[in-house]
């Protein structure tokens, strides 16, 4: 058995903590990949972690975390060592970017007049959205990088600054009958005169617990965000796009794989999906309107497009016979080259890679 890697090479800088790496597994001598393990151990102190593998056709995704510094993962069959890539985890090779002041910020946004029982309620949950909002903007990290490398620039990427919760002077009551632009508007400037939240070199994501108003579609079945706008510094977001997201890495291709049946409170106008779809698009979500926040402009197709629906087919091993013809072309580190679903367009890589904040 013999395990090839695409993305990635032997000691290879990165400066995301999430890393897929995708190849394949030659089992010509008629032995199964489906016992493959992946172990990541980082050298500083000895700790080891599982890598997260998910297999089809013998061409396989696998999700790990990195910590600072070099990164041993070992693929393992049967106890037998079969491959080993070390990955060191930097973050200083992008221009100082653990100093760097140009940072993305998470929120969650209450009203400060919300009934004391949704605020008791939120409270017991809240520590569950930091987690996810983690989970999520760390694999976005990933995905950002990767796409600038697929571009043939270096791998590069936003920094992301631990959540919070704000707080909005806006009672529940107005919030609902508001606009998506409207309620942008007003959230932008209470943040900017927020002395404690405020800083110049943010972007800020920013979830909202409280419904408002939505300009639905008349087809019910359309897959596509109730409510998103973003632009500028300020990303606006229905909190419901997390309730499908996993709190841990471990869970991502689980979560991605669930069957199970999505409820409506998914952020999604959809009479039917599941959990795992509707997990793949929300992300697909975050990353068109983080797109946005980082001066992107809509496309015809890919992340920017029609297509950020389908973000899940990053996270997936690639397949080649599954890919459609008009998608564009990626190059591996390997040098297999792969239709790309989820395409991010040349002009719109390099805006990134010259981005302060990448």
């Amino acid at each position: 058995m013999k395990i090839k890697i695409n993305n990635y090479v032997n000691f290879e800088k990165v400066i995301s903590k999430v890393v897929v790496i995708r190849g394949y597994i030659d089992s010509s001598d008629g032995i199964s990949g489906k016992d493959i393990e992946v172990a990541v151990t980082e050298s500083k102190d000895n700790v080891s972690s599982n890598g997260y593998i998910r297999l089809i056709n013998n061409c396989f995704s696998v999700i790990v975390r990195l910590c600072l510094g070099r990164n041993t993962i070992t693929f393992k069959w049967k106890d037998e060592i079969v491959k080993v890539i070390h990955i060191l985890m930097d973050p200083n090779i992008q221009l100082n970017h653990l100093n760097s002041k140009y940072k993305v910020k998470p929120l969650i946004v209450l009203s400060l007049y919300a009934e004391k029982c949704q605020l008791v309620e939120f409270d017991s949950i809240q520590e569950s959205y930091f987690s996810k909002i983690q989970t999520g903007l760390e694999l976005l990290q990933w995905y950002f990088s990767e796409k600038l490398f697929e571009g043939g620039f270096s791998r590069r990427s936003f920094n992301i600054c631990s959540s919070s919760n704000f707080y909005i002077s806006i009672p529940p009551s107005k919030i609902i009958d508001m606009e998506s632009n409207e309620l942008w508007e007003i959230l932008a400037r209470e943040i900017s005169n927020d002395e404690d939240l405020w800083d110049e070199d943010f972007k800020y994501i920013a979830f909202i617990i409280h419904p408002w108003k939505h300009n639905m579609r008349s087809n019910t079945s359309s897959f596509e965000p109730m409510s998103a706008v973003a632009g500028g510094g300020l990303a606006l977001l229905d909190y419901k796009l997390l309730n499908s997201w996993p709190e841990t890495y471990e869970n991502v291709f689980l979560t991605l794989e669930s069957e199970l049946h999505a409820s409506d409170e998914t952020g999604f106008r959809t009479f039917i999906s599941t959990v795992g779809r509707v997990f793949g698009a929300s992300l697909g979500v975050v990353a068109h309107e983080m797109g946005h926040v980082f001066g992107l402009g809509h496309m015809e197709d890919g992340l920017m497009g029609k297509d950020f629906h389908r973000f899940a087919l990053t996270l997936q091993p690639k397949i080649k016979s599954v890919l459609g013809p008009k998608s564009k072309k990626i190059y591996t580190a390997s040098g297999d080259v792969y239709n790309d679903p989820v395409q991010l367009s040349l002009s719109s890589i390099t805006m990134l890679f010259y981005n302060r904040y990448y």
